[in-house]
């Protein structure tokens, strides 16, 4: 009998036990389920990252015409790539490296230095230029970065002063140190900075030697040419002035019978 007793309470022994570490087998199998599943789910989720939008080779500066915003899963989002947010600290940095279309871009692709900056938004051809402005050139501080204006020059003609158009649909790039970008607050502001070509610089710069300029706002939407000719005393008064081929000017008078 004692025999039988030790024998089954062995037996039972070996069943609790046996079960106790099937259930727990089971419950750690089901943990790394899911910790698996977790893992999973964290990779596959969606994260924004910069990317190239067209190739750009090395020397590029990074700027919001050549990059787009693309959901990458994160198990594929290297550890060193662009975030949008971070886009701001780093706009006008050139590229180190060539990128191609749809690449990530990376923060060793950049260069240190921002010094660039402004430099990466004058096209080439281009050049920008610092004028002062007075509070009817600016338009009693109402000019800002991105605006379009022409310009008119005033001088001496011989004893008689005329106003003449000097350029047209002349592009805003800063008014003071605001660009336009936010870093800087925009306040009151004496000089303006435009962007022109090498040959519309020095006309600019001639004008200004022996004459007086004057802007005028052009609408966003305004891309029509400036017709307009040579505005002196007499035209002023409601003529229109006519250049013979002997260089003599007639004045026609307008308005009257």
């Amino acid at each position: 009998m004692r025999t039988s007793r030790i024998t089954l309470l062995l037996v039972a022994g070996a069943l609790v036990s046996g079960t106790a570490a099937a259930f727990l087998a089971e419950r750690y199998v089901a943990g790394e389920i899911e910790a698996y599943r977790a893992r999973l789910d964290a990779g596959r989720r969606p994260v924004r990252v910069l990317v190239a939008n067209e190739d750009l080779p090395a020397g590029t500066p990074l700027g919001v015409g050549n990059v787009a915003v693309r959901e990458v899963p994160a198990t594929f989002v290297h550890h060193d790539a662009m975030r949008p947010e971070a886009f701001a600290e780093v706009e006008g940095r050139r590229l180190l490296f060539p990128l191609r279309r749809g690449e990530t871009v990376l923060h060793a692709h950049l260069s240190r230095s921002r010094a660039s900056g402004f430099s990466a938004r004058v096209r080439e051809g281009r050049r920008a230029l610092t004028i002062p402005v007075d509070e009817t050139s600016s338009f009693s501080g109402l000019l800002g970065p991105g605006d379009r204006i022409d310009l008119l020059v005033t001088l001496q003609d011989g004893d008689r002063p005329v106003t003449l158009p000097l350029l047209r649909d002349v592009q805003v790039a800063a008014t003071g140190a605001d660009t336009g970008d936010g870093h800087a607050q925009p306040e009151g502001y004496r000089t303006i900075t435009v962007l022109v070509t090498p040959e519309e610089a020095a006309r600019i710069v001639h004008a200004r030697e022996i004459g007086k300029l004057t802007a005028m706002l052009r609408a966003p939407a305004d891309d029509a040419p400036l017709r307009l000719g040579a505005v002196t005393r007499e035209t002023l008064l409601g003529g229109r002035a006519r250049v013979r081929a002997r260089g003599e000017v007639e004045i026609i008078r307008g308005g009257m019978d």
